[in-house]
């Protein structure tokens, strides 16, 4: 829950001719789907033969969900979980395939429908950090000669690491990072934010401990205060002393 897993699909085009493909999810713990008309169904299906439609809350995509296969071809679909409740889900991912004419899918012929089972299991986390403003990029760009957690000009050590990356728009001016800590179990527990290595005097976190209430969040402050133009780094330790869970994130 809250995170999301991508998976990639190859399908060969073995043929000479040019294949339409479209993908529709089935949810196979369902008993039954009923067949709503305004939906549309893939180039060339016809309704009334028994095929379900796709639910709308279907926790899995698949990208793209409709493309021309040339002939001879390899094409990578890539299937997305990104569950919104605690569940089991088990689905049935069939493509549909018409001929370059457009002729009507013929359900009794399984040469021309993909099928592939996709199963998903989705947990309830302890926590969640809701950032809208973290970094994928700035530990690609980053400079070899800057310290790391422990303090000394090395690499960084941790794998998992969270960056939150900001640019003042000026010196001596106070810029306020926000972000949430959602807990969304039914037992509230206390967190505590921690500096490691050698951190950066222009960085302070406002918020260095608190309780996060059961079902609901915490607002986290961090200030950046700059004073020069270099590049300011901090690495910080959030800690859950109650279930001993530690997460590292670098404030740059």
């Amino acid at each position: 829950l809250y995170q999301s897993s991508k998976y990639s699909v190859i399908y060969k085009n073995e043929c000479s001719l040019n294949l339409p493909i479209n993908w529709i999810f089935y949810n196979k713990n369902k008993k039954s789907n009923s067949v709503d008309s305004n939906i549309p169904l893939p180039i060339g299906i016809s309704r009334g033969r028994g095929l379900l439609d796709q639910e709308p809350n279907c926790p899995f995509i698949i990208n793209p969900n409709e493309k021309l296969l040339e002939p001879n071809s390899s094409n990578e679909f890539i299937i997305t979980f990104n569950p919104i409740e605690t569940d089991s889900y088990n689905y049935e991912l069939i493509g549909y395939i018409n001929d370059i004419n457009g002729n009507q899918f013929n359900p009794s012929d399984e040469n021309t429908k993909v099928s592939i089972l996709v199963n998903g299991l989705s947990v309830q986390p302890l926590y969640h950090f809701d950032i809208p403003n973290l970094s994928i990029s700035y530990l690609s760009k980053r400079s070899t000669d800057l310290k790391n957690e422990n303090g000394i000009v090395s690499p960084i050590e941790i794998a998992n690491l969270k960056v939150i990356e900001i640019q003042s728009i000026g010196l001596a001016i106070s810029n306020i990072v926000r972000f949430n800590i959602i807990n969304p179990t039914s037992k509230s527990y206390d967190y505590i934010w921690e500096s490691t290595g050698d951190p950066s005097i222009y960085w302070k976190v406002l918020t260095a401990n608190g309780t996060v209430e059961s079902n609901n969040h915490t607002e986290i402050l961090f200030e950046y205060n700059p004073n020069d133009i270099n590049i300011s780094e901090s690495f910080y330790k959030f800690f859950i002393p109650s279930h001993n869970i530690v997460e590292y994130f670098l404030f740059a």
